[in-house]
């Protein structure tokens, strides 16, 4: 305990302006509760915490607390927010604390008061400009270079023309470009152009598992007006999450086989998640070159500057003066770093010296994984490169083998927000295969889609307190729930779910997404879910209106592989979202590829919140293909896609 207190800095305590006498019961709490030692406590936590501290809180008033300060929304609280929580409890003001470890700025408006960061406003803001400083339309129309200093950002990013870029770096050709609105020259985009802009960003982050819950177009159209920064920033964050993760892998980079422990197999870290990788990959260094800590996370242990000065020097000893940097203060220690990543080893960082020192866990996280994606720093034998690639292929054959529709059903999950019982938490799923084993996503998963399905269900939600026994009680429980809401689950049981069936699993997200889609539209016609079959002739009905000639018999209807008869829906739902200039008549498989992403990116422009991909249409496969077309009946019978 006391290594683990030692480990934690004083700067958050003194910025939150928590009394000397107060600073070694704080970090002995956090410690206590901070069990695996990784820097952050669960939410869910948080009211025991406090409750150690003096301060005995309700539900309610740790739920307000959280939703005030945590602004990283990730579902765990670092030391620096756990500061600023308990200095705002003991002083009597329920609000984003006196002194928070980064600075914030408050801001009223109508989601209630909100504190953003401006440390994460100047940081993004020199993203965009390192991104896309040579983009043509971008630096011709004057969106960048946006000034860090200023509020730019967030008028800047108002025609969601560089969000849909940042969507496109985050997952390569995520969105047509086709679909973007451009203004012509010397004229301004209208409002509605605007609109599906900013619905093609929100929905296609979705797509590719952003966490975005209950966010409009106009939330970040006009951020300042409607006082949601934080939303644009959490957004953007996001996005910057995924592309600058994106190469953290073992395919991307087979030298990490290096990082293996003793006992290990390439399978157990082809499993890991990036940060766990780039954690792995810190300490290997820091191991290298004689530092004797060990960073379990991207805040508290980062925050002094001392392990980004041994890892610098082990990827290349000439970057930065060791010892003067191991001798400076940390705030000069910090700019030492700082400086070298971008001096002596190019690296695109958009970290500030005091981002480090404030132990920021987004702009730390983001700046370790510049660095890796710059220099990684790892040497590994021929045969061990071959080994790794040849496991990657292997994965990547069993994720093809799980097929499209499964990632569909993981980004969808993804989008739901779902968390570990927390209010404000949600985790990334990565993996089908072990992310449903305790039943807890599943029956989190339930709640969401049929709110109130779980009410008077008891389960285990901490999944570190799980023993077999709950795991598999609470995967019957989840089965239970199943069975109540409506879904088939004739054969199966908790079992199945705990010991990883796929098949069962798969079948049960199948019926529970179509049951999201067919409630949405149940809920518009006055209580009546539609069949396929009256799905299917709504569109033929649609088509026909418009004065063209289309039709389909149902879901499994191989005319829908040329994309002509959905594009025809929707240019008869939204005749301005479609180009007929880019329509080809879909008779080889390049124009049957260039419909369908097309019709991809349109129906999300028009708000349609879709999960499938543009190989799904060419082989029409019937399970995504009703999804689709029920989101534009959807949003063509007037309904709101982040219902």
């Amino acid at each position: 305990m006391a290594a683990a207190t030692a480990s934690l800095p004083d700067a958050p305590l003194t910025e939150a302006r928590i009394p000397e006498d107060k600073h070694a019961l704080v970090k002995a709490t956090f410690a206590r509760f901070d069990k695996d030692g990784s820097g952050q406590i669960a939410n869910w936590e948080l009211r025991e915490a406090m409750k150690a501290l003096g301060e005995d809180l309700t539900d309610d008033a740790c739920r307000a607390l959280i939703k005030e300060v945590d602004t990283d929304k990730d579902g765990e609280i670092c030391f620096a927010e756990f500061c600023t929580m308990f200095a705002s409890v003991s002083s009597n003001k329920l609000k984003a604390a006196a002194k928070k470890m980064a600075a914030l700025t408050a801001v009223e408006g109508v989601h209630g008061r909100h504190t953003y960061s401006e440390d994460e406003k100047v940081a993004f803001s020199e993203h965009f400009n390192n991104c896309f400083g040579e983009d043509e339309f971008c630096t011709s129309s004057g969106l960048i270079p946006i000034d860090p200093t200023s509020d730019e950002l967030f008028t800047h990013i108002g025609n969601g023309i560089i969000l849909c870029k940042l969507v496109n770096l985050a997952a390569r050709d995520t969105i047509d470009e086709r679909t973007v609105n451009f203004p012509k020259p010397g004229k301004k985009l209208n409002p509605w152009e605007v609109k599906e802009n900013m619905n093609l960003v929100i929905n296609s982050a979705k797509s590719i598992g952003c966490s975005i819950v209950n966010v409009h177009a106009g939330d970040l159209t006009d951020a300042k007006g409607n006082r949601t920064e934080y939303i644009v920033l959490g957004t953007i964050w996001q996005l910057i999450k995924l592309h600058l993760l994106a190469a953290v892998n073992l395919k991307e980079v087979p030298e990490l086989v290096v990082l293996l422990a003793e006992g290990e197999e390439l399978h157990d870290l082809l499993k890991l998640d990036p940060e766990s990788i780039l954690l792995r990959w810190i300490n290997f260094h820091l191991a290298r070159s004689g530092y004797s800590g060990k960073v379990s996370n991207f805040s508290s242990d980062l925050a002094d500057g001392a392990a980004y000065t041994y890892l610098l020097s082990s990827i290349e000893a000439s970057s930065i003066d060791k010892a003067a940097a191991v001798a400076a203060e940390a705030a000069e220690r910090a700019t030492m770093v700082v400086a070298a990543a971008k001096d002596k080893l190019s690296v695109p960082a958009f970290i500030q010296p005091g981002d480090i020192v404030r132990a920021s866990k987004r702009l730390n996280l983001a700046f370790c994984a510049q660095i890796f994606n710059t220099n990684h720093g790892l040497q590994a034998k021929e045969e061990e490169i071959s080994a790794a690639m040849e496991a990657a292929v292997e994965l990547d054959e069993d994720v093809e083998g799980e097929g499209r529709e499964s990632k569909a059903y993981r980004m969808w999950l993804n989008s739901l927000n779902l968390g570990h019982g927390n209010p404000d938490g949600g985790y990334f799923i990565r993996s089908m295969e072990d992310s449903f084993l305790d039943g807890i996503c599943l029956l989190e998963a339930l709640e969401k889609v049929e709110p109130g399905c779980t009410d008077g269900v008891k389960y285990v939600r901490d999944p570190k307190k799980l023993n077999n026994f709950e795991r598999v009680a609470n995967c019957n429980k989840a089965i239970d729930v199943c069975k109540k809401v409506g879904l088939s689950v004739t054969g199966w049981g908790g079992r199945d779910i705990a010991d990883g069936n796929n098949k069962a699993l798969l079948a049960i997200l199948s019926q529970l997404m179509r049951h999201q889609v067919v409630g949405m539209l149940k809920r518009l016609g006055g209580g009546k879910p539609p069949k396929d079959s009256e799905i299917v002739a709504w569109a033929n009905e649609t088509v026909a209106a418009s004065g063209t000639d289309g039709k389909i018999t149902n879901f499994r209807d191989k005319s829908m592989s040329s994309g002509v008869f959905l594009l025809q829906l929707l240019q008869a739902v939204e005749s301005r979202a479609v180009n007929p200039s880019v329509i080809t008549t879909g008779e080889t498989d390049e124009d049957k590829k260039a419909n369908a992403r097309y019709i991809v990116s349109v129906a999300r422009k028009i708000g349609a919140q879709v999960f499938l991909s543009w190989e799904d249409i060419v082989e029409v496969k019937p399970k995504m293909m009703m999804q689709l077309v029920a989101g534009i009946m959807y949003v063509a019978k007037g309904g709101v896609s982040d219902e």
